[in-house]
């Protein structure tokens, strides 16, 4: 059951999520065509300030469900309905909290921007974007619940065809020509009316869920904790496009959000599918199994660093010609930027399980501080740096500061913690991987490839290229690392099960 529960997880989140990115990117193609860089980069620039105003909620959603998982093994039905009822009120306060905060960032958002935008006009697109953000707020509440009990593919459906809906509707009214505050208006209606459809379906599902109108803060015991990472979070994602645009200029804004379009893309691709395995780790590690929920952590592990390496190797070879056609020849980054970037996505994804098994284990008292540490180096080194080196200063900062920080100290502490072991496993395992990965980096950088100037070209050289990376890398995995071999096994085993 657990099994079956996370591949209906992922398959239901994944493949619209496919559809959603291809979207997304003619969105993108469509608003460079027939907006200014000046009102894109606000778009950006909107988004990331929107990050910092979410604070409020004080990474509540995390503890909630974290907490759900246990009353859900347990069957108290009684404790999960005043769970909800807090969370519902909860929301709710920090729904009005960061609509009030909005309101009053809206007069001082144009000191961040360069954009040569008319200052009304700008304070107006940033209260829309405030409002359809907080709509989600009132609804949250649902979602952990179903969440919790690793039921999400009931919902993803409705959830994603909504959001297809609302990309489609967007693009449309760009191509008529309408202005861009006129495109933003509508997405508020379709996201009240999708978090209506969920909250029905909840209910039905649930039918002894019932909302107490209790509110009770025993509840709110670890939120202190959580909210860290929720902060390291937001500094992590959010800080490079305000530096930019306060420090650099409107076009430097959306270079940093075109690359960081596909990066994202994928990063939040392997989100789903860790988020989908969340449930079921969780199971494993709180059932007190420690030998098998090693085993399993090692094995997910290795895939992620496989994953990390065939994704760092394709996007070398791939994006600046993808660039060049999706938006560009002026968009393209050099060699030196773009394996910066890829160095923030190979952390970014090759944390992803050590941060499963911190959510599974609630182990957010012991990495506060440690997170709060790298929030606050990743601002002064970034700031420090982007004058002189604009955006390769904000990639920087970015890198330097969580490799000082919660890189080294969260794989200890759940070594420590959880499984009993030394780490020392782990970080000679990462280095090998990040070693085999830009080695063949450098070496791919040295070749002369053939410029890949047509979308046509760049299809065929994306399948070319993939076949001969995933072989190359497959190999070398299977004679270095025992984990990816024993992965092999497993999957063999069930496939001839299964047959």
């Amino acid at each position: 059951m657990r099994t079956k529960r996370t591949i209906q997880n992922v398959i239901s989140t994944f493949i619209p999520y496919i559809i959603l990115g291809i979207l997304g990117f003619v969105k993108v193609k469509v608003f460079v065509s027939f907006f200014s860089d000046d009102l894109y980069s606000i778009n950006q620039l909107f988004s990331q300030v929107l990050g910092y105003l979410t604070l409020v909620d004080a990474g509540f959603g995390l503890l909630v469900v974290q907490k759900l998982y246990v009353k859900f093994a347990e069957d108290k039905k009684e404790e999960i309905n005043k769970i909800y009822s807090t969370a519902k009120i909860f929301f709710r306060h920090v729904a009005l909290i960061i609509l009030g905060l909005g309101i009053l960032v809206s007069f001082i958002i144009h000191f961040f921007t360069k954009a040569n935008i008319n200052n009304l006009y700008m304070q107006i697109i940033f209260l829309i974007f405030v409002i359809r953000n907080i709509i989600d707020y009132f609804f949250y509440a649902p979602r952990f619940i179903i969440e919790a009990d690793q039921k999400l593919y009931k919902i993803n459906y409705y959830i994603n065809v909504i959001r297809i809906l609302q990309i489609i509707s967007e693009i449309i009214l760009v191509m008529l020509g309408l202005p861009y505050l006129v495109v933003l208006i509508p997405s508020i209606f379709i996201s009240l009316f999708l978090n209506i459809i969920i909250k029905k379906k909840v209910f039905k599902l649930y039918p002894w869920l019932e909302d107490t109108k209790e509110y009770n803060r025993q509840y709110l015991k670890g939120t202190k904790d959580i909210i860290s990472q929720k902060v390291a979070g937001i500094f992590y994602s959010n800080t490079d496009i305000v530096l930019l645009s306060t420090f650099v200029n409107p076009l430097t804004v959306n270079i940093y959000s075109f690359y960081n379009y596909i990066l994202k893309f994928v990063e939040d691709l392997s989100y789903i599918i860790a988020n989908a395995i969340t449930p079921t780790f969780a199971n494993v590690i709180n059932t007190n199994e420690n030998a098998k929920s090693y085993e399993l952590f090692k094995e997910l592990n290795i895939i992620f660093y496989f994953g990390c390496a065939f994704l760092s190797i394709m996007f070398f070879l791939l994006m600046n010609p993808f660039i060049s056609l999706w938006t560009g020849s002026k968009y393209v980054v050099n060699n030196l930027t773009l394996i910066l970037f890829i160095l923030v996505t190979f952390r970014f994804i090759s944390m992803r399980i050590v941060t499963i098994v911190i959510h599974s284990c609630g182990l957010f008292k012991e990495i506060r501080n440690i997170t709060l540490l790298e929030a606050f180096l990743n601002i002064v080194i970034s700031l420090s740096l982007v004058f002189k080196l604009g955006l390769n200063g904000v990639l920087l900062g970015t890198i330097i500061s969580t490799y000082l920080t919660t890189f080294w100290y969260i794989p200890k502490l759940i070594y420590q913690k959880k499984f009993k072991k030394n780490c020392l496993e782990y970080f000679l395992k990462y280095v090998s991987v990040l070693v085999i990965t830009f080695s063949l980096i450098m070496v791919l950088a040295n070749l002369n490839l053939p410029n890949i100037l047509s979308v046509s070209k760049w299809v065929g050289a994306g399948f070319s290229y993939s076949i001969i990376v995933f072989i190359v890398l497959l190999i070398i995995f299977y004679i270095c690392f025992s984990d990816f071999r024993k992965f092999l096994n497993r999957v063999r085993y069930i496939v001839k099960k299964g047959c």
